[in-house]
């Protein structure tokens, strides 16, 4: 009997547990994990599948092995150790409103990874200044091995407004001071994906990554 395929969801946690149709590129993820780099950008077209990688490493680094069964990695050398893990989704603090209503949208989606992951978020710090020591703290918790940091649709709050420059601009300010705190941690962070739909070398609007992060993620993946 053929599986269900899933339509609802980008979860891969779900659509294992519902026994629906994977296609498995566990086996390339695989190869990426154990390669000499860390940090991946990913720039592809919407419905292309990028959110359920984030969903997949995260699985992955939570070391929830039991969701792999059958798949190509569980049949690797993979150690599955548990890392703490920071999944920000900006898609879910995009505004098309204005810059204003993006402020008010974004500290919560930071205090909810932080808070996942089991990091602390200060009510009386900034987003960017919270961000910056949860690298710290989770990475220090973990005695040194260093904390996974997934972004998701990295783009997408500036994408939404870009019919207002002048509000986008204000929202690039703002998202610069965020990835601004991944710069000087390299060491402490164990793996860095930033998946979206613009490249940076053409948007230009996150210079604070423009040597943390390789531009050219190979295509294979």
């Amino acid at each position: 009997m053929p599986k269900p395929i899933s339509t609802d969801t980008a979860s891969f946690q779900k659509i294992r547990e519902k026994g629906c149709l994977y296609v498995d590129k566990t086996a390339y993820f695989h190869r990426l994990l154990t390669g000499a780099d860390d940090c991946f950008f990913l720039a592809r077209p919407r419905r292309f599948g990028k959110s359920l990688m984030i969903s997949t490493f995260k699985a992955i680094f939570e070391g929830r092995r039991e969701l792999f069964e059958d798949l190509a990695i569980a049949k690797t050398d993979w150690q599955w150790e548990k890392y703490p893990v920071m999944h920000f989704d900006l898609s879910k603090a995009a505004s098309a409103v204005s810059a204003a209503e993006f402020s008010k949208r974004f500290p919560g989606v930071v205090e909810s990874a932080i808070k996942q992951a089991g990091g602390e978020y200060v009510a009386e710090k900034d987003f960017a200044e919270n961000f910056g020591r949860a690298i710290d703290g989770l990475s220090a918790r973990n005695q040194g091995r260093g904390c996974v940091i997934l972004i998701d649709e990295y783009d997408d709050p500036v994408a939404k407004l870009l019919d207002k420059a002048g509000e986008a601009e204000k929202v690039r300010e703002m998202l610069s001071g965020f990835y601004g705190q991944l710069k000087p941690r390299t060491g402490d962070i164990r793996f860095l994906m930033i998946t979206g739909v613009s490249k940076f070398t053409k948007m230009s609007v996150f210079s604070a990554l423009s040597n943390l992060v390789d531009l050219s993620f190979e295509d294979d993946c």
